[in-house]
């Protein structure tokens, strides 16, 4: 029987209606604080003041932060007073120039950078292809692995995963033919995205140099990596990044599981993230066990599956890593804590640890549980944010 919950106005709502209200003001809240960033960036290089905004996750934070406080603290420039003239001479010295800062060596230096990115982006799209392939294998493995149910958790053996992403992809049809305006959103959200990852127009730039190459490299690589999608188009490399989904078929969670699970739609949004480039992710291998940080660090050892969220990420970490409990929310979504044993989660035994908490790649490699020998007792929290 469907349940309901009262609306605003005390109408009642389906839970299926709720969800998808509340969906769409996580959505708009993104939109409005996108832009209320960006109008903030621009009356700040009128006016003088430092804002220093690298990421769409930065710009995402401090629009966030004007919605809910319209009167950010932001340092003003200091203003440089006349220059000293030296005893005896009549002359002023002659003004220092700031290249972090100059316009010019700021656009030369971002466009290097970005052509460096298309470089690295295309060696990219090939890793990442490598990536794919073996993790696909490693899926398609579970499938066909009669004990895969046995050493999974409830519902995440790779049958239940494969069916409920089945069962989400019906849904989503569904709700789409009965409200049209929710795929129209969702590729307008994805087409502004990808504007955000390919066009350096799109984002305003860095006020110094260092940061508008930053900028501009993330860009180029991103380029870099589309461009190596089409060109290897004809031979499958597209198809073999995409067999990678496969092994995350189920972890393509989005804001309304979270608010499911009861968090705020503040903490939802933030869960619904992907998990950072930065994240350090699970080691399989504990880093306390001093191994060379050139395996330690390598995609053999950490495990952090490409496209994973952050809130599937804890989950993944609380289930595989007996001394992670949880980890903390930042201040901008209000605080708190995520917590495994909170929301109910199980943790796998041994076999599953084993098995679950071991990279893809080191599967592949070393044919899964043969490679965990020593690794039973998985190290300390990896999490850069856990307790």
């Amino acid at each position: 029987m469907a349940r309901h919950r009262p609306a605003r106005g005390g109408v009642l709502e389906t839970m299926a209606d709720f969800y998808d209200r509340r969906t769409r003001e996580v959505a708009k809240l993104g939109r409005e604080a996108e832009a209320a960033a960006h109008k903030a960036y621009g009356d700040a290089l009128r006016s003088g003041t430092d804002l220093v905004l690298r990421t769409q996750e930065e710009v995402n934070r401090f629009g966030a932060k004007l919605l809910s406080d319209p009167k950010p603290i932001v340092r003003r420039s200091a203003q440089p007073g006349p220059p000293p003239r030296p005893a005896g001479s009549g002359q002023a010295p002659r003004a220092k120039v700031d290249l972090n800062r100059n316009p010019v060596v700021r656009a030369v230096a971002g466009d290097v950078a970005q052509g460096i990115g298309n470089a690295v982006g295309v060696a990219r799209g090939g890793v990442h292809a490598v990536e794919g392939l073996a993790e696909g294998a490693v899926f398609l493995q579970r499938l066909t692995n009669p004990l895969d149910t046995l050493m999974s958790l409830p519902g995440q053996s790779a049958a239940q995963q494969l069916v409920g992403a089945a069962s989400r992809g019906v849904d989503y049809v569904r709700r789409g033919v009965a409200d049209p305006q929710i795929v129209v959103r969702d590729v307008r959200d994805k087409a502004h995205q990808m504007r955000v990852d390919l066009d350096p127009t799109a984002t305003p730039a860095a006020p110094t140099v260092s940061e508008e190459v930053r900028r501009r490299l993330d860009i180029g690589m991103n380029q870099g990596e589309l461009a190596f999608d089409v060109g290897s188009f004809a031979v499958g490399g597209p198809l073999a990044k995409s067999v990678k989904g496969l092994g995350a078929v189920s972890k393509a969670s989005t804001a309304e599981k979270y608010l499911a699970q009861g968090f705020t739609p503040a903490r939802a949004a933030h869960l619904a993230e992907p998990y950072p480039e930065h994240g350090m992710g699970h080691h399989f291998a504990a880093r306390r066990m001093g191994l060379p940080r050139s395996f330690s660090e390598s995609v053999f050892n950490r495990l952090k599956p490409e496209g994973i969220t952050r809130g599937d990420m804890y989950e993944l970490h609380y289930a595989v890593d007996p001394k992670f409990h949880g980890a903390g929310f930042p201040a901008r979504v209000g605080g708190g804590r995520w917590s495994g044993a909170d929301l109910g989660l199980q943790e796998y035994g041994l076999a599953g640890r084993l098995w679950h908490g071991s990279p893809a790649p080191l599967k592949a490699r070393v044919g899964g549980l043969a490679g965990g020998v020593g690794a039973a007792a998985h190290g300390m929290a990896d999490e850069e944010d856990s307790w």
